[in-house]
């Protein structure tokens, strides 16, 4: 359950990350994977 509720917290802040940047390449979304200290730790 926890890794469903850290999957989709990290996919709304990848879209917000996303929308707020403007920048629709497909290197913006590991990199935000990548850059999550807070929710690495769950998964």
């Amino acid at each position: 359950m926890i890794y469903l509720v850290a999957l989709i917290l990290t996919l709304f802040e990848t879209y917000f990350e996303i929308s707020q940047h403007k920048q629709w390449y497909p290197i913006t979304i590991p990199e935000s994977f990548s850059n999550m200290p807070r929710i690495k730790p769950l998964l």
